[in-house]
C-alpha cells in the first residue's frame, strides 16, 4: 500500500522528477506549483497537493486548486490521492483535468459521472521534442514578432478573455466576468506568462497564453 502525504515546500524536486516522466499530460501541474510554490492559502495557482509514495518515490498525484480545479496526474493508486486531497482541501470541485482516462475514473469515484457540465470532453495534445524545434520563417525573418502585451493593450486582451470565456467555457457575458477576466490578464502581465503575435506594430493579431 502506498503511503499518502500532503506536500509541503522542500518536496518540489521530488514532485518534479515524478512530473517530468509524464510531461505531456502534466502542463497545469508543473507550472502552478513552480508559478505559486506547495503551500496552500487560497492564492491564484496554489493548491493542496497530496501524493501516493512507494519506497519514497512519488507515483501519483493529486492537487486541489484555489479555484475548485482538481488535477489529477495517477497512474496507480488514484482513487487513494483523488479522495484524500478533496478531503484535506474542503473545496468544492469546480472542474477535473488530467489524463482523459484519469478524469473518468476520477469522475466515478467522486460520484460525478451523471452529473451535468458546461464541458466535458477529451482535448487532443501535441508533443515536440525540444532538439526538433524550429524557429517559424516568418518570426525568424521579422515578419512577425512576440512579445509581452504592451499596458495599453491589456484592455484588448481582457476583451478576448471574455469571449473565449463565453464561447468555450459557456459563461455569459457580465460585468462580474469583466473584471475577473481583467484579474487573470493582469496576473498573467506580472508574472509574463502571455504573450502576443504582432503582425503589426500597431495592432496585436494573435494571442497565447499559457496559464488558466
Amino acid at each position: 500500500m502506498p503511503t499518502l502525504r500532503i506536500l509541503q515546500p522542500g518536496d518540489e524536486v521530488s514532485l518534479e522528477a515524478f512530473l517530468v516522466q509524464h510531461a505531456n499530460t502534466s502542463m497545469f501541474l508543473r507550472s502552478n506549483w513552480r508559478a505559486a510554490g506547495l503551500l496552500d492559502k487560497g492564492a491564484r495557482f496554489q493548491g493542496t497537493y497530496i501524493a501516493a509514495y512507494i519506497d519514497e518515490t512519488i507515483v501519483a498525484v493529486a492537487a486541489h486548486f484555489w479555484n475548485g480545479m482538481l488535477v489529477v496526474q495517477a497512474p496507480v493508486h488514484l482513487l487513494e490521492v483523488v479522495q484524500a486531497v478533496v478531503a484535506q482541501s474542503e473545496r468544492a470541485i469546480s472542474g477535473i483535468s488530467g489524463p482523459a482516462t484519469q478524469v473518468e475514473a476520477t469522475k466515478s469515484i467522486l460520484g460525478l459521472s451523471n452529473r451535468t457540465t458546461q464541458l466535458d470532453e477529451p482535448e487532443i495534445l501535441f508533443s515536440l521534442a525540444l532538439q526538433d524545434l524550429q524557429i517559424p520563417e516568418a518570426l525568424a525573418s521579422a515578419k512577425v514578432q512576440c512579445r509581452l502585451p504592451y499596458p495599453e493593450e491589456l484592455e484588448l486582451l481582457t476583451e478576448w478573455c471574455v469571449a473565449y470565456n463565453v464561447e468555450t467555457l459557456g459563461q455569459r457575458n457580465t460585468p462580474s466576468l469583466t473584471t475577473a477576466s481583467r484579474l487573470v490578464i493582469e496576473a498573467r502581465q506580472d508574472m509574463a506568462m502571455h504573450w502576443v503575435l504582432v503582425a503589426s506594430r500597431r495592432y496585436p493579431s494573435f494571442l497565447l497564453c499559457f496559464q488558466c
